[in-house]
């Protein structure tokens, strides 16, 4: 089910921090982050100050759009701030989007290509995350 959402957006800035309330039992997080990147990614995202991992990216350097997903499993319950850190200023613009679930099995794997840990999310969590997501974009 889902826990809580939460939004932020910036422009020219190296980090970006949103607030969110984490709640319930097994928990999970994602992050969301799109953005127009000229030669600027995500070096980091922290929830709490412990580090998310990198779930996979997709960039269309031809349309100036990158969107990453980061993960955490069982953030700290409580309210904490989410903070999203670029590797320069260059982009144009980034939203950021948050959001938790609870009740959710999760197993980890690693993937043998690729440069992001895989993981199975054995509920609907990830895809109705990518959902709300595409929502908010239109």
């Amino acid at each position: 089910a889902v826990d809580a959402t939460s939004t932020g957006s910036m422009n020219g800035q190296l980090s970006l921090t949103i607030s969110h309330t984490t709640s319930g039992t097994d928990r999970l997080m994602l992050v969301g982050v799109a953005t127009d990147p000229h030669g600027s990614t995500v070096s980091s995202v922290t929830y709490n100050g412990v580090n998310l991992s990198l779930v996979g990216f997709e960039e269309n350097a031809g349309d100036h759009s990158r969107v990453e997903i980061w993960s955490l499993v069982a953030p700290d319950t409580g309210t904490n701030n989410v903070v999203v850190t670029m590797t320069g200023t260059h982009y144009k613009g980034m939203v950021a989007g948050v959001m938790t679930f609870t009740g959710v099995a999760i197993t980890i794997k690693s993937k043998t290509s690729g440069s992001a840990t895989g993981l199975g999310i054995r509920s609907l969590a990830s895809a109705r995350f990518l959902e709300l997501i595409s929502l908010n974009q239109t």
